[in-house]
């Protein structure tokens, strides 16, 4: 089973689009498929306006 409650932050909007990552990430996991290598983005946070990493 895999939910929303993994996720550091609350998303802004509908929850279906993150949850369905993270379960297909899951299924990679448990079937012992190679991950995609990470990539660095910024991201927005609400709370200060600013991009992160």
């Amino acid at each position: 089973m895999v939910d929303a409650s993994v996720m550091p932050y609350v998303t802004n909007g509908n929850l279906y689009a993150p949850v369905t990552m993270v379960a297909e990430k899951t299924a990679d996991l448990i079937l012992g498929n190679t991950p995609l290598a990470a990539e660095q983005v910024d991201f927005y946070r609400h709370r200060d306006g600013t991009a992160r990493h």
